[in-house]
């Protein structure tokens, strides 16, 4: 039997079915506290009312912390920038707050926890993903310069790893009115407004050996993170 389905409808239907997933997902979760430090993506601070156990929040969920009888809202101040922080100074720390210093050494110890999830560890990458979000005309411009140096330090004349550069086609035609696009092209650099991350999404691309200095992408893909200079390093012949 042949059924036909109006396309208004069936995107009706689908949006519904999300919907319907997304809520039924949804959780109320609590603070407790009870994890030995006060991180947000420490389960053991949470209490979880659809299973009665430690979760983590996550997108969708709603969350309540209590000081005391009263509940509260979470609020971020930056020093010299958010209003309270600006009028109040160190006067909104409380007594003995506990105090996480972002260092060279702390970096060093969140990148080292990253986790390669490819298939071999030590495969050489296949591909090259730079920009997600989407580079500026000046990263751009940046990035090509340091690439010819480093070329021509090791005397190559192309990267040895495929690598996009990824950025809005408004960005793309500002860089096509320079050298830059021209250079890059040289260098085997290709220019794409494509999506990286849903380009990663394709169950085949998900097999490459993909690396990135994108923390975005390498949070929701398969893609290996790098720092920008190690980014350049590989793909101009060097080891990392």
């Amino acid at each position: 039997m042949k059924r036909e389905i109006r396309p208004a409808f069936g995107r009706i239907l689908a949006f519904a079915a999300v919907a319907a997933v997304f809520a039924a997902s949804a959780d109320s979760l609590t603070w407790t506290g009870g994890g030995g430090n006060a991180l947000w993506s420490n389960a053991g601070n949470w209490l979880s009312a659809a299973t009665g156990g430690q979760a983590v929040p996550q997108n969708g969920d709603s969350v309540e912390i209590n000081i005391g009888a009263t509940p509260t809202t979470v609020s971020n101040h930056i020093e010299n920038l958010t209003p309270e922080a600006k009028e109040q100074g160190e006067a909104l720390i409380k007594d003995g707050a506990q105090v996480y210093v972002i260092d060279d050494a702390e970096l060093a110890r969140v990148k080292a926890s990253y986790p390669v999830i490819w298939k071999n560890p030590d495969a050489k990458p296949e591909l090259c993903f730079v920009g997600c979000p989407h580079m500026t005309v000046r990263q751009m411009e940046d990035w090509c310069e340091a690439i010819g140096a480093r070329l021509r330090e090791n005397g190559l004349q192309k990267v040895t790893v495929p690598t996009v550069f990824t950025a809005s086609p408004a960005v793309i035609r500002e860089v096509e009115k320079g050298v830059t696009a021209a250079k890059l092209a040289t260098y085997g650099v290709i220019i794409s407004y494509i999506c990286p991350l849903m380009y990663m999404n394709n169950p085949l691309c998900k097999k490459k050996a993909v690396i990135t200095s994108s923390n975005k992408l390498r949070t929701y893909t398969s893609a290996r993170y790098h720092t920008e200079a190690e980014i350049l390093e590989i793909i101009t012949g060097g080891e990392v």
